[in-house]
């Protein structure tokens, strides 16, 4: 019996998994990317708007 096809059926279907797993991998980085840019956005954001509060009464407490 010849394995010539099976062994390279199964050597397709490995690649196939690494591949399908360095997508995933790199899905996962971005999207944990993404979310760790929306936290420093709202930080900035809330620290403009403490700013802009702050600048109405120019520090003094009127």
């Amino acid at each position: 019996m010849d394995f010539g096809p099976l062994w390279q059926a199964a050597t397709a279907l490995v690649a196939a998994g690494a591949v399908y797993g360095a997508i995933r991998a790199d899905l996962k980085a971005i999207h944990q990317k993404q979310r760790d840019q929306d936290s420093r956005v709202d930080r900035v954001e809330d620290r403009l708007n403490r700013h802009i509060e702050q600048g109405v009464t120019h520090g003094n407490a009127t």
